[in-house]
């Protein structure tokens, strides 16, 4: 009906809805995304959508505004392989292939990271117990090493043999 196509010409001929931003900023940059290189994050209260390119080995963060969405930041990346979470408005990439983990800060308005890569392993947890004598030989250790060190004290030993 000629109601219901102008309704569907004034959806269309609005402002861009920052999904369809997205999209068609996604689908002309690259063709063929998938779901494992798309993330939604919210850092600093701004809400942005991460792509992995994986051709050029970067992560891009483009930022949702309330008419449009900009490419705001761009990370470049180990591996291609990552997986992303948010901590305390801190950007972490989790590189799968070579278990390290990237820190980044949106707020600083440059792609440097935060700290070196480090390491991505799993803590093995002790019994506690174990736990215990662990660390009762690592304090013994420790004493006996400052007794060694303390200066005079291999002197007044001899002396007192």
């Amino acid at each position: 009906t000629p109601a219901a196509a102008a309704a569907g010409q004034a959806r269309t001929s609005g402002q861009p809805s920052s999904t369809n931003a997205v999209s068609s900023v996604a689908a002309s940059a690259h063709k063929g995304l998938s779901a494992e290189q798309l993330w939604l994050l919210k850092i600093h209260g701004r809400v942005y959508l991460a792509h992995v390119d994986s051709a050029a080995k970067r992560l891009e963060l483009y930022r949702f505004y309330s008419d449009t969405t900009l490419l705001e930041h761009v990370y470049e990346l180990i591996s291609v392989k990552v997986q992303l979470s948010v901590a305390d408005n801190t950007l972490l990439v989790h590189h799968l292939d070579t278990s390290v983990v990237m820190l980044f800060d949106v707020a600083l308005g440059h792609s440097c990271h935060l700290a070196n890569p480090l390491p991505l392993r799993r803590l093995r947890l002790l019994p506690p117990a174990l736990a215990a004598a662990v660390l009762t030989k690592e304090q013994q250790a420790v004493q006996d090493q400052q007794q060694q060190q303390r200066p005079g004290n291999g002197a007044q030993q001899q002396q007192q043999q």
